[in-house]
């Protein structure tokens, strides 16, 4: 009966402290780079949103746990970062088996505001979680 408690808490302190998330895309950017020879736009990409959506992913599973499926899709919903991430890292997953490719000055601009609101909603998502909506 316990484990249920610890589950619960758990699933909470992921989205208080979701924005540590960030910490481990470095990493995660460093070993794409250094293992490959991949366009380095979809990689930084991938790498930022891949800590999100496993952790949105572990946090949709907890909440299936303690609710039914109509909390775990508000729960999506009201955490855009929940749905946001799994799509991008999907999609940029797909980019990574594309070889390297010169890159447009359009290019760059949009994958750098894309990756300005990627790290946007981690911080986001960890404020919402914060503010009491009562």
């Amino acid at each position: 009966m316990e484990t249920w408690f610890y589950l619960e808490g758990l699933g909470d302190n992921l989205l208080d402290h979701f924005h540590y998330g960030l910490l481990f895309s470095v990493p995660i950017f460093a070993l794409i780079a250094l293992t490959r020879r991949v366009d380095l736009r979809a990689a930084a990409l991938f790498a930022l949103t891949l800590p999100g959506a496993i952790t949105g992913v572990a946090l949709l599973l907890f909440t299936a746990i303690d609710t039914d499926i109509r909390g775990e899709l508000a729960t999506a919903l009201y955490f855009p970062a929940l749905w946001i991430m799994p799509v991008v890292a999907a999609a940029q997953t797909r980019k990574l088996r594309i070889p390297k490719r010169p890159t447009a000055l359009a290019g760059a601009i949009l994958s750098g505001l894309a990756g300005a609101l990627i790290t946007s909603l981690y911080f986001l998502t960890a404020y919402a979680n914060q503010v009491d909506w009562s």
